[in-house]
């Protein structure tokens, strides 16, 4: 029985997880009332704790595991231990991580949406909505060229400059815009080693909660290099999916100072519009490609094409058009509706005013 006991622990602690995932599933309104806030607290600080280092801990931690689990196991056949035994406390060790991972960070996958959280009504669009939300893109990712300094393709800043400016536009998110979800630890992002083996894979980042880091990956293409940092800062703030991370990311990236992170989040964002775009197989949709297209300065294309090359086909055509879901739903809600709502100029109504209303028959109170 003695050589069961590491994965009789293992089985426990799965067992809990899997109890907490249910918990998850079938209470969200109270994981979302909850959740987030701890996680917060928690990966924001570590974020403080770790931020002592510029390297990442986890990425340490990591090497440390496999190296020590690989001298438990030669020890144990060298010195005849019994390998059943020490597998199955290695087992538990490696099941405590997770389930301690899920409790920070993973149980905000049943929280609920961001649009929630900064009061946006999310609805589905058509292929008019999406082309006016693209040009509005370009348009903004144009303007935001002409501040940037130098002729032509605009010079990405070096990577420090970059993570030490992006926590700017969180800032500006919590006390301007009023949005409490981004509120926590502003630390820079951390460059992500084993660059090669992650470009391979098209990953921008990883952020691990258990430590509070976010990792960016220092071969990312210079124009999405601010985008990637502001998506792992969302990470790091408990946002969990990915498309809610994208949309952080555009938020953070166009409320920043720093017009090279407003090109970013705009151009990313017209990226993403014209790939969904491009997604329906349909004469309109490829017509509003052309369009657009037509409408886009020299070195918009080379810069998509970077992002396109870096990720090797690595996206899903589902995740363009759920992704510009938010992005559209922003657009109509911030940008279109505050412009074309007409000015009604006619009185309010007032009931007890004789000229709007016959108060003849009413009955006055006595003197």
């Amino acid at each position: 029985m003695k050589y069961w006991r590491g994965f009789l622990t293992a089985g426990i602690i799965g067992a809990c997880t899997l109890a907490l995932t249910q918990f998850a599933k079938t209470h969200p309104t109270l994981v979302d009332m909850i959740f987030p806030y701890i996680s917060r607290m928690i990966s924001g600080s570590m974020a403080e704790w770790s931020s002592g280092v510029s390297f990442c801990l986890w990425q340490v931690f990591l090497v440390l595991c496999v190296l020590a689990v690989c001298t438990l196991l030669v020890l144990a056949i060298v010195l005849r231990w019994n390998v059943l035994q020490v597998t199955g406390w290695i087992t538990a060790a490696a099941s405590v991580i997770l389930f301690l991972q899920f409790g920070v960070f993973g149980i905000n996958r049943y929280a609920g949406p961001l649009a929630d959280d900064i009061q946006m009504s999310v609805s589905n669009y058509d292929i008019a909505e999406l082309e006016e939300a693209a040009k509005h893109f370009l348009e903004e990712a144009k303007k935001a060229d002409d501040r940037l300094p130098g002729d032509g393709k605009p010079k990405a800043p070096d990577f420090d400059t970059l993570a030490a400016q992006a926590p700017d536009g969180f800032h500006s998110l919590v006390y301007d815009r009023k949005y409490s979800i981004f509120a926590n630890s502003t630390v820079p992002v951390k460059k992500l080693s084993w660059s090669g083996y992650y470009t391979g894979t098209g990953t921008t980042g990883m952020t691990v909660s258990l430590t509070g880091e976010a990792a960016v990956n220092p071969e990312v293409p210079g124009v999405l290099m601010p985008y990637a940092m502001c998506h792992e800062m969302a990470h790091r703030i408990s946002i969990y999916a990915d498309r809610d991370a994208n949309f952080a990311a555009f938020l953070a990236c166009t409320h920043n100072s720093d017009p090279y992170f407003v090109y970013s989040g705009y151009l990313n964002a017209y990226r993403y519009c014209l790939k969904a775009l491009q997604s329906f197989n349909s004469e309109n949709a490829r017509a509003a490609c052309q369009r657009l297209m037509a409408e886009e300065r020299a070195h918009f294309g080379a810069e998509i094409k970077a992002i396109d090359s870096f990720y090797k086909n690595t996206e899903d055509v589902n995740d363009f058009r759920n992704n510009v879901q938010l992005l559209v739903s922003w657009y109509i809600q911030d940008v279109y509706l505050p412009n074309h709502v007409e000015d009604d100029d006619s009185p309010s109504f007032d009931p007890m005013d004789e000229e709007q209303v016959d108060l003849s028959g009413l009955i006055k109170n006595p003197a």
